[in-house]
């Protein structure tokens, strides 16, 4: 394989041997994320993957969460008992 993969890259490219060019260079900005998936869930069970800023708040993800048709239909007549928040991940809330 690594003389077939020299062959192919001296006909295609011609300048130098593939063993002796640079290894590739990455941006470390591209790595950086700004949003995230966050998980809502009623009752335990998933209703729906919201995509939000990485450092939202538990207010921010609530009022994200309600605003979903998804997550608004499983809590019509219901009244909210508590909101269990994971930064970053996870945003469970438990409805009666």
């Amino acid at each position: 394989a690594p003389h077939l993969s020299e062959e192919i890259h001296a006909r295609l490219a011609g300048d130098n041997m593939l063993s002796e060019g640079a290894w590739p260079s990455y941006d470390p900005e591209a790595l950086v994320q700004s949003t995230i998936e966050l998980v809502v869930q009623v009752n335990g069970k998933l209703r729906d993957r919201l995509m939000v800023d990485k450092d939202i708040d538990e207010e921010g993800a609530k009022a994200a969460a309600l605003a979903s048709s998804k997550v608004s239909e499983h809590l019509e007549g219901k009244t909210i008992r508590k909101i269990i928040f994971v930064p970053g991940k996870l945003l469970n809330i438990v409805a009666a």
